[in-house]
């Protein structure tokens, strides 16, 4: 199977096949179906943001992600999203998928700033392997809108035990902080679907709650989420007590408050 231009001073891709006839007219079918369902989800998403999502001209790229090669096959107008420091990674992204999960995005390409009239965003301090599994979400999230019920944590988190090259959890944390920078709500919560996951089978280890506690801000969402994880697990804790004790006060206090508050709960009742 190839992909060649159509006229002579066109851009438009469009897809020839050796393959039997079946085949082909089996896969045009499946093109026709995805245009369509993105082209009505661009719309709805335009209507519901109330803002007009600009159309970016046609890009090329040498990026070998399946993604990336999908997006240019059924059309879909990207946005070009350079991701990293030195080794960096490019990712081809419908804008109006970025708009319509993220604040920061639809800022960005929506209301003047410089990723406005450049058409594209670079991303230096955040990592390549985080943004692909938010990059994957979004897909997942636009292509397929049953996809939360369709399928399960468990295998969503095999997925990302698959990518990961540091702990599981610490890997889950970096999404959860990605969507906090971003402000992307529905990603961090999928991201506390999956630690809740793990948590099931596994130990809260005190370099969890470091590494939560050095890259989050005091009252967050996550943050509460390890105290109540810390709670549950009080008569079963892995680690030395010292390990424990050097996360420091400001741990022990929302840990104390934690139980206060519970106190305070059963006294009412």
């Amino acid at each position: 199977m190839s992909v060649v231009p159509i006229g002579k001073n066109s851009s438009t891709l469009t897809m020839v096949s050796t393959m039997p006839g079946d085949y082909s007219k089996k896969l045009a079918r499946i093109r026709d179906t995805l245009r369509k369902r993105l082209r009505d989800k661009e719309r709805a998403t335009k209507d519901s943001l109330g803002v007009v999502v600009k159309s970016c001209p046609r890009k090329t790229s040498t990026s070998s992600s399946e993604l990336d090669k999908l997006l240019r096959v059924f059309d879909i107008e990207p946005v070009k999203v350079i991701v990293g420091t030195g080794t960096t990674q490019t990712f081809w992204i419908p804008q109006f998928w970025l708009c319509a999960c993220s604040a920061v995005f639809r800022a960005m390409l929506t209301s003047g700033f410089k990723e406005t009239y450049d058409g594209f965003i670079k991303l230096p301090s955040d990592s390549p392997k985080v943004f692909s599994y938010l990059v994957r979400w979004m897909a997942q999230t636009h292509l397929a809108p049953n996809f939360k019920s369709n399928v399960s944590l468990t295998e969503e988190l095999c997925h990302v035990l698959d990518l990961l090259a540091s702990t599981p959890a610490t890997r889950i944390f970096q999404y959860w902080i990605l969507g906090d920078k971003y402000d992307i709500p529905d990603f961090q919560d999928r991201a506390i679907s999956l630690l809740d996951k793990w948590y099931s089978a596994c130990l809260l280890l005190p370099d969890d709650v470091k590494y939560v506690y050095d890259h989050t801000l005091s009252g967050c969402k996550l943050r509460l989420f390890m105290i109540e994880q810390f709670h549950a697990q009080q008569n079963a804790l892995a680690g030395p007590k010292e390990d424990w004790v050097a996360l420091g006060t400001e741990f022990a206090a929302d840990a104390l408050q934690r139980v206060l508050d519970c106190a305070t709960f059963k006294e009412a009742k």
